[in-house]
Protein backbone atom coordinates (compact mmCIF):
# COMPACT_ATOMS: atom_id res chain seq x y z
CA UNK A 1 0.00 0.00 0.00
CA UNK A 2 1.34 3.29 -0.56
CA UNK A 3 0.96 6.63 1.75
CA UNK A 4 -1.89 7.52 -0.19
CA UNK A 5 -3.88 4.62 0.40
CA UNK A 6 -3.06 4.00 3.80
CA UNK A 7 -4.06 7.47 4.23
CA UNK A 8 -8.00 6.87 2.67
CA UNK A 9 -7.86 3.84 4.90
CA UNK A 10 -7.16 5.84 8.28
CA UNK A 11 -10.27 8.05 7.02
CA UNK A 12 -12.43 5.47 6.15
CA UNK A 13 -11.62 3.65 9.67
CA UNK A 14 -12.31 7.21 11.21
CA UNK A 15 -15.35 7.74 9.49
CA UNK A 16 -16.67 4.48 10.40
CA UNK A 17 -15.50 5.01 14.40
CA UNK A 18 -17.65 8.45 14.10
CA UNK A 19 -20.32 6.43 12.34
CA UNK A 20 -20.32 4.08 15.64
CA UNK A 21 -19.66 6.79 18.25
CA UNK A 22 -22.98 8.87 16.82
CA UNK A 23 -25.34 5.75 16.79
CA UNK A 24 -24.00 4.99 20.19
CA UNK A 25 -24.52 8.36 21.31
CA UNK A 26 -28.35 8.44 20.18
CA UNK A 27 -28.69 4.92 21.22
CA UNK A 28 -27.90 6.38 24.80
CA UNK A 29 -30.93 8.44 24.43
CA UNK A 30 -33.24 5.37 24.44
CA UNK A 31 -33.58 5.19 28.53
CA UNK A 32 -35.24 8.23 28.34
CA UNK A 33 -37.82 7.58 25.63
CA UNK A 34 -35.79 7.70 22.07
CA UNK A 35 -37.23 4.52 20.40
CA UNK A 36 -34.23 3.05 18.80
CA UNK A 37 -36.39 2.16 15.53
CA UNK A 38 -36.43 6.10 15.29
CA UNK A 39 -32.73 6.31 14.80
CA UNK A 40 -31.90 6.61 11.15
CA UNK A 41 -28.85 4.46 10.39
CA UNK A 42 -28.37 5.85 6.88
CA UNK A 43 -28.31 9.22 8.10
CA UNK A 44 -25.88 8.68 10.49
CA UNK A 45 -23.58 7.56 8.04
CA UNK A 46 -24.27 10.70 5.74
CA UNK A 47 -23.71 12.79 8.24
CA UNK A 48 -20.87 11.03 9.65
CA UNK A 49 -19.03 10.62 5.60
CA UNK A 50 -20.36 14.44 5.55
CA UNK A 51 -18.02 15.68 8.35
CA UNK A 52 -14.91 13.68 7.51
CA UNK A 53 -15.19 15.22 4.13
CA UNK A 54 -15.70 18.74 5.41
CA UNK A 55 -12.78 18.15 7.99
CA UNK A 56 -10.66 17.31 4.62
CA UNK A 57 -11.48 20.40 3.02
CA UNK A 58 -11.19 22.38 5.86
CA UNK A 59 -8.34 21.25 7.80
CA UNK A 60 -6.30 19.62 5.23
CA UNK A 61 -4.25 21.35 2.21
CA UNK A 62 -3.67 18.19 -0.35
CA UNK A 63 -3.17 18.64 -4.10
CA UNK A 64 -5.99 16.71 -4.44
CA UNK A 65 -8.27 16.96 -1.99
CA UNK A 66 -11.62 15.62 -4.34
CA UNK A 67 -9.92 13.14 -5.70
CA UNK A 68 -9.22 11.95 -1.97
CA UNK A 69 -12.56 12.63 -0.64
CA UNK A 70 -14.54 10.73 -3.65
CA UNK A 71 -12.31 7.80 -2.84
CA UNK A 72 -12.76 7.73 0.64
CA UNK A 73 -16.47 8.07 0.25
CA UNK A 74 -16.57 5.07 -1.96
CA UNK A 75 -14.84 2.95 0.09
CA UNK A 76 -16.60 4.19 3.00
CA UNK A 77 -19.99 3.19 1.54
CA UNK A 78 -19.14 -0.14 0.50
CA UNK A 79 -17.80 -0.85 3.77
CA UNK A 80 -21.07 0.31 5.18
CA UNK A 81 -23.24 -1.73 2.81
CA UNK A 82 -21.59 -5.30 2.58
CA UNK A 83 -21.68 -4.76 6.81
CA UNK A 84 -24.99 -4.28 6.63
CA UNK A 85 -25.10 -0.57 8.08
CA UNK A 86 -26.22 0.70 5.15
CA UNK A 87 -29.39 -0.72 3.48
CA UNK A 88 -29.74 -0.19 -0.88
CA UNK A 89 -27.83 -0.70 -3.70
CA UNK A 90 -24.20 1.11 -3.95
CA UNK A 91 -26.41 3.33 -6.80
CA UNK A 92 -29.44 4.32 -4.76
CA UNK A 93 -26.58 4.84 -1.45
CA UNK A 94 -24.41 6.91 -3.54
CA UNK A 95 -27.31 9.30 -5.08
CA UNK A 96 -28.74 9.72 -1.11
CA UNK A 97 -25.17 10.52 0.07
CA UNK A 98 -24.83 13.10 -3.11
CA UNK A 99 -28.33 14.88 -1.68
CA UNK A 100 -27.79 14.53 2.03
CA UNK A 101 -23.59 15.82 1.62
CA UNK A 102 -24.99 19.26 0.66
CA UNK A 103 -27.62 18.82 2.93
CA UNK A 104 -24.95 18.82 6.19
CA UNK A 105 -22.12 20.74 4.17
CA UNK A 106 -24.31 23.87 4.65
CA UNK A 107 -25.20 23.08 7.93
CA UNK A 108 -21.84 22.47 9.01
CA UNK A 109 -20.78 25.84 7.47
CA UNK A 110 -23.11 27.84 9.24
CA UNK A 111 -22.89 25.91 12.74
CA UNK A 112 -21.09 28.57 14.69
CA UNK A 113 -24.21 31.38 13.43
CA UNK A 114 -26.52 29.08 14.86
CA UNK A 115 -25.27 26.12 16.90
CA UNK A 116 -28.46 25.83 18.79
CA UNK A 117 -30.51 25.59 15.22
CA UNK A 118 -27.50 23.24 14.10
CA UNK A 119 -28.46 20.76 16.97
CA UNK A 120 -32.21 20.89 16.22
CA UNK A 121 -31.77 19.86 12.39
CA UNK A 122 -29.42 17.09 13.33
CA UNK A 123 -31.68 15.70 15.62
CA UNK A 124 -34.60 15.53 13.19
CA UNK A 125 -32.42 14.16 10.60
CA UNK A 126 -30.69 11.16 12.90
CA UNK A 127 -34.26 10.31 14.69
CA UNK A 128 -36.77 12.13 12.75
CA UNK A 129 -38.13 14.59 15.36
CA UNK A 130 -36.28 17.80 16.91
CA UNK A 131 -35.28 17.42 20.32
CA UNK A 132 -33.85 20.61 22.03
CA UNK A 133 -31.79 18.54 24.16
CA UNK A 134 -30.08 15.61 21.54
CA UNK A 135 -29.91 18.69 19.38
CA UNK A 136 -27.39 20.44 21.57
CA UNK A 137 -25.39 17.25 22.95
CA UNK A 138 -25.13 16.63 19.06
CA UNK A 139 -23.82 20.23 18.39
CA UNK A 140 -21.26 19.69 21.36
CA UNK A 141 -20.42 16.15 19.73
CA UNK A 142 -20.00 17.93 16.73
CA UNK A 143 -17.34 20.13 17.87
CA UNK A 144 -15.29 17.84 19.35
CA UNK A 145 -15.24 15.95 16.23
CA UNK A 146 -14.27 18.59 14.09
CA UNK A 147 -11.72 19.42 16.61
CA UNK A 148 -9.98 15.87 16.83
CA UNK A 149 -10.49 16.33 12.94
CA UNK A 150 -8.43 19.58 12.62
CA UNK A 151 -5.66 17.77 14.79
CA UNK A 152 -5.43 14.94 13.43
CA UNK A 153 -4.70 16.35 9.70
CA UNK A 154 -2.18 18.93 11.38
CA UNK A 155 0.28 17.00 8.95
CA UNK A 156 -1.58 17.35 5.76
CA UNK A 157 -1.76 21.17 6.19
Amino acid sequence: MTERDDFIAGLVTETAELNSATYEHLRSYATIGLPLEDIKRNEIAYFALSVTIYSLAQFAKLPDTAQTADESSIEFIRLAITSGWIEGSFGEVIKSFQQAFLVYHNALLAMDEDNVQFGVFLSRRLCGKSNHMIGITLTGFTYAILKGFSEALIDYR
